[in-house]
């Protein structure tokens, strides 16, 4: 190949537009599922008993955040909360129910692929598609070579 470079400008600034987006979105996932990851390496599994469970209601449905009381092994009582709220976590309060705990963090998580590795798993992915189509736009379509022969 020979010939001046040529850089296709609005394409290239759509591709870094992608890349920083769709980038955002791939750390952002990826971080929620190394933070899951290490949770779940020292997580263990609990009796717990719902305190109380506030929910928060739209137009699209209902989301609760419940606190717990769990008895660690030394006979201590903790009052811990979920890191996130769902909408199928409408336990009433009293309700026996079943968590993960890690010593090294304040907070619980339900077992559950759905709850462990889905927000980090679905952000991840939808980040990496536009980052996919930012590379191939760049590798392709924004610089190209004037007057040579290919």
């Amino acid at each position: 190949m020979s010939g001046r470079l040529r850089v296709d400008w609005p394409t290239f600034w759509g591709a870094v537009f992608f890349l920083l987006i769709g980038g955002g979105f791939a750390i952002f996932g990826g971080y929620q599922v190394l933070t899951t990851h290490a949770f779940m390496r020292a997580a263990e599994e609990t009796g717990a008993v719902v305190l109380e469970n506030p929910e928060s209601c739209d137009d699209d449905g209902c989301t609760w955040w419940p606190t717990f009381r769990l008895t660690a092994p030394d006979g201590t009582e903790r009052r811990m909360r979920t890191r996130f709220g769902a909408s199928n976590y409408g336990w009433s309060e009293g309700a026996e129910v079943t968590v993960l705990t890690n010593p090294a963090y304040g907070y619980v998580r339900i077992p559950g692929a759905g709850n462990l590795y889905l927000l980090g798993g679905a952000f991840f992915a939808l980040g990496m598609l536009p980052v996919v189509i930012a590379v191939w736009l760049m590798a392709r379509v924004v610089f190209s070579r004037e007057g040579g022969a290919e």
